[in-house]
């Protein structure tokens, strides 16, 4: 496929912000894998190991199936000559740095997700997440699209967008909340059904729910991106992005806690981690839970010495 006839097809990539940046990611990367994969590598919980591998590496492989189609709906162009090549798909060019992104932001931020829903996490706690999420886009584009020049956003009709002083379309921002929430509440569905098996299944939920999780919010405006909207109409259209996307996301916040127990049947001795209960729990069920650690006085019934039941 033809590049799009309005991109701008003479960026030049400077080599040295592509090796600052790139560096950087890969070593995001592996810090995100590192972080992952310690606590279940230290229990020897082998399936939880397997579990967040596979997480990551299809979040990264996002950059190979979604990242093209994403840049030519949204109108993104990765500037081309003297690029680390990754793929070239619907007339796109995806550098290689593209892929250590998609596996800390998509995969890791996925991983994040579903453990926080595991860890029984309240709402609040997850609006906190989305609300980081949308502050980490921001940190990460904006430095790459005004100082290293590596990408850009283009179109005459780009709405909520300036190329001098608000590079990243805003629509684009609240949509890339969605792109960890839908991923993560997907897989912990999949893994409601006990079979071990349904891991293989992974890579191709994260990779339908990244077009899916576009497609729910951005169809207006990217028909209107490319149907020659104009301005006002363009607005109008990354309005119902963003109104839909920030609903979508309380919504999702309401629903991750109601999901804490979905997949505990396949959960190991590194699965949680009581990194949440100070918060959601009340004073009286941090009393009662202590109370369940207190020895119980026997009781004498006949000639039988038990335990009281624990209430």
């Amino acid at each position: 496929m033809n590049p799009p006839v309005d991109a701008p097809i003479d960026m030049v990539v400077n080599p040295l912000w592509q090796w600052i940046f790139g560096v950087l990611h890969f070593g995001v990367a592996g810090l995100t894998i590192y972080l992952a994969l310690r606590n279940p590598m230290r229990h020897r919980d082998w399936w939880e190991v397997l579990f967040r591998t596979v997480i990551l590496c299809s979040g990264a492989l996002g950059a190979v199936v979604f990242e093209g189609a994403v840049d030519r709906a949204g109108k993104l162009w990765y500037a081309e000559h003297g690029a680390w090549p990754l793929v070239q798909f619907w007339g796109t060019h995806v550098p290689l740095w593209v892929s250590p992104v998609y596996l800390w932001f998509i995969g890791g931020g996925s991983l994040f997700i579903i453990q926080r829903v595991r860890n029984g996490c309240r709402p609040r706690d997850f609006l906190y997440i989305f609300g980081g999420i949308a502050i980490a886009d921001v940190m990460l584009e904006v430095p790459i699209i005004k100082i290293a020049k590596l990408y850009t956003y283009y179109g005459d009709n780009q709405p909520f967008f300036n190329e001098h002083w608000f590079p990243l379309p805003l629509w684009f921002i609240s949509t890339n909340r969605l792109f960890d929430l839908v991923p993560a509440l997907l897989i912990m569905l999949l893994m409601s059904f006990r079979t071990k098996w349904v891991i293989a299944a992974i890579p191709f939920v994260m990779f339908g729910s990244m077009y899916v999780s576009y497609a729910f919010v951005t169809w207006p405006t990217v028909s209107a991106l490319h149907c020659g909207a104009s301005p006002q109409v363009a607005a109008l259209a990354a309005t119902y992005t963003i109104v839909v996307g920030v609903a979508a996301t309380f919504a999702g916040a309401q629903l991750a806690p109601r999901m804490t127990n979905i997949m505990a049947h396949h959960d190991g001795p590194s699965a949680h981690r009581s990194v949440c209960w100070p918060r959601i729990w009340t004073p009286k069920q941090r009393v009662q839970s202590s109370d369940l650690s207190r020895p119980l006085p026997p009781v004498h019934i006949g000639s039988t010495v038990g335990t009281t039941p624990r209430s």
